[in-house]
C-alpha cells in the first residue's frame, strides 16, 4: 500500500513514517522543511521537498498514485497565527485544498487529517466531539476550517476521512519552538542550564499525549472512523507545574523557573474525552505521563 504523509519529517509527522515503514507500507513525505528534518526520517524513505500550497504537489500526487494520505503539514503556531492570520489561513485551508485536489487527481482513497483539540473547544475540561467548537484564535479557526473542506469533498467526491483531533503531543523529535513543544522546551532547558519559564504562572491545565499513542491513533484510522471526528487524547488533567515538577524527578536536573502571565490567545484549561476513539478505532493510550516523559528524555540525552 502506497502512503503519503505531508509534514512527515517534523515532530508527529517522522514518528508516524518510522511506524509505517517498520510495518512495510510504501511511503512518499511531502514536507517544505520550514519546522522539519529529513534527518528525523529513516534510510530508504523518499521525500519531495515542497510546499502543501506549490500548483505542483497535484502532479506528484498523480505520479505516486497514494491509497492513503496522511495530512499533518500545518501551520501550528497560535501566537503566530494572531499576528498574521492570512498566512496561517493560506498554509491550512489553501494548503488542505491543494492536499484534497491532489487526492481526487490520483484516485487516493483516504485522508487522515491531523487537526486540534484545545483550539477548537476552548476553555473546557473533557472536552467531547458533540460540543460545538468555538476557536478563540486564527490557528483554531483554519485548522476547523481545513475539516469542513474535507467533510464536503468528501461528499462530493466519495473519498474517506477521518479527523483526528489531538491533545497536547509530546515525545522524541519534538522541537522546542511553538507553545505545543512545552515538553521539549523545559527538556532543553534543563539540558543548556537555563531557567525555564512557566507562563500562566504554571497554573495552566493540559492533556499530555505520547506521541507513540497519536501514531497508533493514525495507524488504526487507515482501517477504521471513515467519517469520524475523534478525540486523541488521555483526559488526565496536568498543570504546568506539575509537568514541570515531573520532568525535574526524571531527569535529576533541578532550576527554579521563572513564572509569567499567560500569552495571548492560550487556553487556561483543555483536556480531552477520548471514548469515541476508543469505540470507533479500538484506540487508547498506552503511555503514562511519566513513561512518556522517560522516553522522551532518553531521547533528548542522547540526540541534543
Amino acid at each position: 500500500m502506497r502512503v503519503v504523509v505531508t509534514g512527515g519529517a517534523g515532530f508527529i509527522g517522522s514518528n508516524l513514517v518510522h511506524e509505517l515503514k517498520n510495518r512495510g507500507f510504501e511511503i512518499l513525505v511531502i514536507d517544505n522543511l520550514s519546522n522539519g528534518n529529513p534527518e528525523n526520517l529513516p534510510e530508504n524513505v523518499e521525500m519531495v521537498k515542497m510546499d502543501i500550497r506549490d500548483r505542483g504537489l497535484i502532479d506528484v500526487f498523480k505520479d505516486f498514485k497514494p491509497h492513503v494520505v496522511f495530512h499533518l503539514a500545518a501551520h501550528i503556531d497560535v501566537r503566530k497565527s494572531l499576528e498574521n492570520p492570512v498566512y496561517d489561513f493560506d498554509v491550512n485551508v489553501n494548503g488542505t485544498i491543494n492536499i484534497i485536489k491532489g487526492m481526487i487527481a490520483s484516485g487516493a482513497e483516504k485522508i487522515i487529517y491531523s487537526s486540534t483539540g484545545g483550539a477548537l473547544y476552548g476553555d473546557r475540561t473533557g472536552s467531547t466531539e458533540e460540543i460545538i467548537p468555538e476557536p478563540i484564535s486564527p490557528y483554531g479557526a483554519s485548522k476547523l476550517a481545513g475539516e469542513f473542506y474535507i467533510k464536503i469533498f468528501s461528499l462530493w467526491k466519495g473519498f474517506r476521512y477521518t479527523i483526528l483531533r489531538y491533545a497536547n503531543v509530546y515525545g522524541p523529535r519534538q522541537s522546542s519552538s511553538g507553545e505545543a513543544g512545552v515538553v521539549a522546551i523545559f527538556m532543553e532547558n534543563l539540558l543548556n542550564g537555563r531557567v525555564p519559564v512557566l507562563y500562566g504562572y504554571g497554573k495552566m491545565i493540559r492533556d499530555y499525549v505520547y506521541v507513540r499513542d497519536v501514531v497508533s491513533a493514525n495507524v488504526l484510522s487507515m482501517d477504521r472512523g471513515d467519517g469520524e471526528t475523534l478525540n486523541i487524547g488521555t483526559g488526565i488533567e496536568t498543570s504546568v507545574s506539575e509537568l514541570y515538577e515531573l520532568v525535574q524527578r526524571i531527569t535529576g536536573i533541578y532550576i527554579q523557573p521563572e513564572l509569567k502571565e499567560a500569552r495571548p490567545g492560550e487556553l487556561k484549561v483543555s483536556t480531552l474525552n477520548s471514548d469515541r476513539a476508543r469505540e470507533k478505532l479500538g484506540w487508547q493510550p498506552e503511555y503514562s505521563l511519566e513513561k512518556g516523559l522517560k522516553e522522551t528524555w532518553e531521547w533528548f540525552r542522547e540526540n541534543r
